[in-house]
């Protein structure tokens, strides 16, 4: 019993940490692609 607790609780601390680097790479890459979208208006302004 003890056992099954554990890994109920590594699988929720994995699933969280998996989310949580998803969300990061996604705001990460959508932060890139807004600076380069304002060089790119920079140019053509």
């Amino acid at each position: 019993m003890r056992g099954r607790k554990y890994f109920s609780l590594w699988w929720i601390i994995s699933a969280v940490t998996f989310y949580g680097a998803t969300l990061g790479v996604l705001f990460s890459s959508i932060h890139l692609y807004c600076l380069f979208v304002m060089d790119l208006l920079k140019v053509l302004c």
